[in-house]
């Protein structure tokens, strides 16, 4: 999903999205008005001091978002994908890690299959691939995150236009159809 490595450039290397199968997210769509969440986020929270974690917290403590922490439990991935799917928006944090880098996260792929808008940290890689302001929000701070979240979440139907737009081109240019 980043392009900024050694061979990026080389004939015989390719730089690509997470490949998921859209079928664990089938079955479960619903159209935004219907959505439960405003604004969800799944997966890890990150370390203690981490980047992540406190936005994180920042907005879930202002009650702008709704959480489900990651677990290994068996069909985690199909709850995760469905909590996903009652999402209108998915917040998500493109720092990698070790917080050195940001990168596209599987979760940008995965919003788009479950037809949510993103959310996406300013600055991500994802502009590589995505438009942004098209085809998924930017935000550079709490602020900004929260502005987006409010403004949004009384008007589900321009969540769903751009949540649209993500889904067709995660579909169309980065299925596992398309990877391999």
């Amino acid at each position: 999903g980043s392009r900024k490595w050694p061979l990026s450039e080389a004939d015989r290397c390719m730089t690509l999205l997470s490949p998921i199968a859209a079928h664990h997210f089938a079955g479960h769509e619903c159209q935004h008005a219907e959505r439960q969440f405003a604004c969800g986020y799944a997966g890890n929270v990150g370390f203690e001091g981490s980047k992540r974690r406190a936005i994180l917290s920042d907005l879930v403590a202002r009650h702008a978002l709704t959480i489900r922490m990651r677990d290994d439990e068996n069909n985690s991935y199909d709850d995760y994908a469905q909590f996903l799917t009652k999402c209108r928006m998915v917040f998500n944090v493109a720092w990698s890690g070790t917080e050195n880098v940001k990168q596209v996260k599987g979760r940008v792929v995965e919003a788009g299959l479950a037809g949510a808008c993103l959310l996406e940290t300013a600055g991500s890689p994802a502009k590589d691939w995505f438009s942004p302001g098209v085809d998924y929000l930017i935000y550079g701070s709490v602020a900004e995150a929260l502005h987006y979240i409010e403004e949004m979440k009384d008007h589900p139907e321009r969540t769903q236009e751009m949540a649209d737009r993500l889904r067709a081109k995660v579909v169309a240019e980065h299925s596992p159809a398309a990877f391999w």
